[in-house]
């Protein structure tokens, strides 16, 4: 939930890069260092017998064919981000798990490509295809699809309280439609589920994106 590429505050100049500092090195001082991998242990935690339905909001505005370092379009990686992530839900079901989805896209305005579905081997190819059918164009509406998502799982939570809800937003944050006030649009983050910001691309707005996964969970 962390970001460190630098980016604007929508309300002040400071640099994001600025507010956020780490004690050591991610990567080392050359050219050379553009990838790595950090390896993290945690302890063992008991398996999850309830339900989980996870929430997506996918980008797909045109921001999101901008190319990143190694030339290839922020949906790209996020397309190939989200395949294995479904991949890994569907191996999940051969040990009983029982892991849903739902995927939204937003631009301008938002879109359900997949209304809520069990991940299993036999059809996560097709909840694939529909990922890599996302074309993206429009602008960049993070206020319609944060209130979309919460509105739908507020919904579902009052039918299934006991199944385990996560809220996913994948995105270059680059807001041009909606609000920008970071006050308003964290008022849209509920706390009642767990809430994941990923950002996309050399420009992703880490500051807003770090503002946003400020919530209890």
């Amino acid at each position: 939930r962390r970001h460190t590429r630098c980016s604007r505050d929508w309300s002040s100049d400071v640099c994001s890069s600025d507010l956020i500092k780490y004690p050591f090195n991610v990567f080392k001082d050359d050219e050379k260092s553009k990838f790595g991998v950090i390896t993290i242990r945690t302890e063992k935690m008991p398996i999850e017998t309830r339900d989980i339905v996870v929430f997506f909001s996918i980008d797909s505005s045109g921001s999101m064919s901008d190319l990143c370092m190694d030339r290839r379009p922020k949906i790209a990686h996020l397309k190939h981000t989200l395949k294995n992530i479904l991949l890994l839900f569907a191996n999940k079901s051969e040990e009983n798990m029982n892991i849903f989805v739902s995927i939204e896209t937003f631009s301008n305005d938002v879109e359900l490509i997949c209304d809520i579905t069990k991940v299993t081997k036999e059809n996560v190819q097709d909840i694939i295809k529909k990922v890599e059918d996302i074309n993206p164009e429009g602008g960049t509406n993070v206020e319609v699809a944060l209130n979309s998502s919460f509105d739908r799982m507020n919904d579902y939570y009052d039918k299934n309280p006991s199944d385990k809800l996560i809220y996913v937003n994948m995105t270059d944050g680059e807001i041009t439609f909606g609000t920008k006030d970071i006050k308003i649009l964290k008022e849209s983050v509920s706390d009642d589920f767990e809430n994941i910001f990923i950002g996309f691309g050399l420009e992703h707005d880490s500051y807003l994106l770090n503002q946003l996964a400020e919530t209890k969970k």
